[in-house]
């Protein structure tokens, strides 16, 4: 499906269409201006911006983008890892297009997810040429054993496929402690929270149990900022917390 969004004095107009056999859709009785055309139904959101000029009729020939990326995710062993997210972000802005088609606006400042399947393979389909960095994390059980891979970075030709792309999850490292008031009396329930200061978005978080301790699991190397929080109590300052790759589990 097609759809078109432009900003009016009542608000956001809407329009949507079917794209029919042959690839063709049309949208009648459009105002002169600027809109955003989505299209969904096969792959990721693709968005784009259109100019349309004041004149009876606009004929445009739209291209998708058709790069992709496929890989495997593995663990230190060279071992499929079948509980696995990962993240694709471009590592920088694409070139806008001219013309009255615009600008294509699909990718930029976004953030492409996939899964990996049942052998530990993985796909992204419908990406822009470019250059883009790739980070595998461990999801549910996964992150008892293993870490967030190092960023991979990738690069994507026009219309093309990037195969046999292999991301390694290193073994888990974690960190246990424990959560006291300022009496010193254990803190159940609390959230406990750390975030990388290399990578962004990697961390853990865990809640304290009945003796207010806590273990943050499927950590990579680094240093990691912990803080703790919970309701009736002030959050708690931040502590540094390093992890080398020997370490197993700090505390």
């Amino acid at each position: 499906a097609v759809t078109f969004e432009s900003e009016t004095m009542l608000g956001v107009e809407f329009k949507a269409t079917q794209v029919k056999e042959g690839g063709t859709f049309e949208f009648p009785g459009l105002a002169p201006g600027d809109y955003q055309l989505n299209l969904d139904g096969a792959g990721r959101q693709v968005r784009m911006r259109l100019e349309v000029p004041d004149a009876p009729e606009l004929v445009i020939a739209l291209h998708c983008p058709e790069g992709g990326l496929e890989g495997l995710v593995v663990d230190a062993a060279g071992n499929a890892v079948t509980e696995a997210d990962l993240v694709l972000r471009p590592r920088e802005r694409g070139e806008r297009q001219g013309g009255l088609l615009g600008s294509l606006i699909g990718g930029e400042g976004t953030a492409y997810r996939a899964s990996t399947d049942k052998e530990g393979r993985f796909s992204f389909e419908r990406l822009d040429a470019g250059r883009y960095e790739l980070v595998a994390r461990p999801r549910g059980k996964a992150k008892a054993q293993h870490a967030p891979s190092e960023p991979m970075r990738v690069v994507i030709d026009e219309d093309r496929v990037t195969r046999g792309v292999k991301i390694e999850l290193p073994a888990a490292l974690a960190i246990v402690g424990v959560v006291k008031d300022a009496q010193g009396a254990p803190v159940s329930g609390a959230e406990v929270f750390a975030s990388a200061k290399e990578q962004r978005g990697a961390g853990d978080r865990a809640r304290t149990n009945a003796e207010g301790r806590f273990e943050l699991q499927g950590l990579a190397p680094g240093t990691y900022e912990v803080s703790a929080t919970k309701d009736g109590f002030a959050r708690s300052a931040s502590k540094s917390a390093e992890l080398a790759k020997s370490a197993g589990k700090s505390r």
